[in-house]
């Protein structure tokens, strides 16, 4: 700001000294973008991101849709210092809660993992399963990463396959453990599309103009935030493709041979 920026962009690892930014940013009349991860409880202009909300909401609805009426299911949730966790939580919760409390699905269990650290999410379902001696019909895991470690217990356990799980990202390791059937759905968020909405932000506010790509507006704690939130997709293997059509397989991994290198057969025919 002293060098004479203004507007901010700030992706917040830490939020809280991210709220300190954007406060003295505010007393010098300069605008602040949050980009992806929302700054707290601060009198913030703009945000960017994917609807962290629709996540938890997507995630558990397909795992709804794959499981039957009694099914015992497991929440692993993100890291609990992360404000995107908590959002992936509430929707998750969203779509889950009223179906405990009918009895029509069963809560066993639910963590939350450091970091979203897939070796902790390997541990906490190693010992969750061992808790409910392996009475488990799906986890609902937050993200690819600890799906790929939640995975690994199940195959332990020869349950992999069996056992339905989610998670976001569209990883390699998702996309390929959603072909081989390990992985139910990934919920794909296109982050090339979250980039040029940050910059169509800062162009109109630099050109003296209100953005007119709004879509939302999100409350901080503080304000409510106009914001612009993206659409996220549940990739599993009836439409795995789209993934090859609109080019994020190619732009991500190089293309698809980089991405069913040793799979068996049954699991390249999705692609």
């Amino acid at each position: 700001m002293t060098k004479g920026a203004k507007v901010l962009v700030i992706a917040a690892v830490d939020q809280k000294a991210a709220a300190v930014i954007v406060n003295e940013a505010a007393k010098q009349h300069v605008p602040v973008i949050a980009y992806d991860r929302l700054i707290r409880n601060s009198p913030l202009d703009y945000y960017v991101s994917f609807d962290s909300v629709s996540v938890g909401k997507a995630e558990a609805s397909w795992m709804v849709d794959h499981t039957k009426e009694g099914a015992r299911l497991v929440i692993i949730n993100g890291s609990p210092t992360d404000d995107n966790a908590h959002l992936v939580n509430q929707g998750i919760h969203s779509v889950l809660d009223p179906l405990f409390q009918s009895k029509t699905r069963t809560r066993v269990d639910e963590e939350w993992t450091p970091g979203w650290d897939p070796t902790k999410a390997q541990s906490e379902m190693e010992q969750i399963l061992t808790k409910a001696n392996n009475g488990v019909n799906g986890v609902v895991s937050a993200n690819d990463g600890m799906a790929g470690g939640i995975v690994a217990a199940l195959k332990a356990q020869g349950m992999a396959g069996t056992v339905k799980t989610t998670g976001q990202d569209a990883s390699l390791e998702g996309i390929q453990n959603v072909l081989m059937g390990t992985q139910g759905v990934t919920v794909f968020k296109d982050f090339r599309l979250q980039a040029p909405a940050a910059a169509e932000i800062a162009a109109d506010v630099l050109k003296g103009q209100k953005p007119t790509n709004i879509n939302a507006t999100v409350n901080n704690g503080q304000v409510d935030v106009q914001s612009v939130m993206l659409q996220v997709v549940p990739i599993d293997q009836d439409n795995v493709k789209q993934l090859v059509t609109n080019g994020w397989i190619q732009s991500q991994f190089g293309g698809t041979d980089k991405v069913v290198a040793g799979l068996p057969d049954n699991a390249r025919k999705y692609l």
